[in-house]
Formats: structure tokens, sequence, C-alpha cells
């Protein structure tokens, strides 16, 4: 979606109450490092618990104990471009980092899908000089903002839409492993089984949650 409400309200707040739901899991939110060199946005970050979707940050976090885990929106700034209501378009298959992290840290990768998240804020077609402008921010900053539009005086609050969060079965990777002895082979395989999984979240669920659906899953 174009700002991970999803993600935010279930991972980063006890709004779903996500401590009795999966007691012993110390989960963080993670974002761009960017964001924490924001006036007040870093105090405002570091207070709900997020954290910095940087390598390095990830396995510190990994690393501190049992039940730590993080909460990655892959998709990023190339997915939220795409967050048209009533379509669900995943930018996945070449992003693997994650994959490695696992491999690397022996954590499990848990399959999480947002329905709904894309019905809350209208995506105006942008124009090809805006689009332009959008590509070379992503390139430079990591992110970027859509053309987005919701309701009230300035149109920047959300439809009134709901939006299910829904978690599929862990995907245990092997023991720990030397980042310097991983395969790309291994890595390609646990990626394809986290997608195979992310689906078969979606095709269970669809039918009861997406009520806005226009069209089918697409990954790429």
């Amino acid at each position: 979606g174009v700002i991970s409400f999803g993600a935010f309200l279930s991972f980063a707040t006890n709004a779903l109450d996500f401590p009795a739901l999966f007691p012993g899991i110390n989960l963080r939110l993670l974002t761009l490092a960017f964001n924490f060199k924001l006036p007040f946005t870093r105090e405002l970050l570091l207070s709900l618990g997020i954290c910095s979707v940087s390598k390095t940050s990830i396995v510190n976090h990994l690393a501190t104990g049992p039940g730590a885990a993080v909460c990655i929106v892959t998709g990023g700034a190339a997915e939220s471009l795409q967050a048209k209501p009533g379509t669900y378009q995943l930018t996945l298959k070449h992003r693997k980092g994650f994959a490695k992290v696992a491999l690397q840290t022996g954590a499990c990768l848990v399959p999480v899908f947002g329905f709904g998240e894309n019905d809350v804020f209208d995506i105006s077609k942008a124009s090809s000089f805006v689009e332009s402008v959008q590509k070379t921010i992503k390139r430079y900053l990591s992110f970027t903002v859509p053309l987005f539009h919701g309701t009230g005086i300035t149109g920047l609050l959300p439809y009134q839409e709901p939006i299910f969060v829904v978690v599929g079965e862990p995907i245990k990777p092997r023991a720990p492993r030397d980042p310097k002895n991983i395969t790309q082979e291994e890595i390609d395989d646990l990626h394809a089984a986290y997608m195979r999984a992310l689906i078969d979240l979606y095709n269970r669920w669809k039918r009861s949650v997406s009520f806005n659906r226009v069209e089918s899953l697409r990954v790429e």
C-alpha cells in the first residue's frame, strides 16, 4: 500500500493485541534508515520500537535472543507506485536479501499478507515527467511518494476500508550459516519457498476478506 497501514497497526502498535496473539515474540517493524534522519520522525519511530531495515540492524536484533523477530515490507517504494484499489501487485521476485539473512541467522521466514491495504487511497496516473521524477527520487533516496488522494478536506485521510492482515506458517531454514558459505542456489530455494507460501496464503484467504478485488494477484 501507499503507507503500509496494516503493517504499522499490526506490528508497531498493540492495536490488534500482538503480544497476546504471539506471546514471547519480540518483534520490530523496519523502515528506511533515511527516516531516522528526519527531525521528530526519528523520535517517533524509536518510541514505537521501529528500527532501520539495514542488514546490520536486522542481524543485530535477531541476535538479541529467542523470540527476536523483524517485519520487512519487502515491496517498498516500487510496490507503493502500483498500489491501486482492488489490485494486488507484489514486487518480490528479485528481492532476495531477506532470504540470505534468514540463512545467515537461522531465522524463520513467516509470510504475511495485508488484504485491503491498497483500498484506503486512490492512486492518480502520473504524467511521464512526474513518473521520471518519482523514479529518480526512488533511485537516490530508496523511497518515493505516489500521487494519491483519500478523503477529508485535504484528501490525505484514508478511506474507511477494512484491512485484514493474515499470517502464515513459518518456513524454517537450516542452522545459521557463515555468509561466505551460503550459495545462490540456497538463497533461491528459500526465496522460492517463501513466494509459494505467500501465494498459498493469498489464495486461502482471498474469497473471505478481499471484498474489492478486481484482478488476480500479480508478482513481479
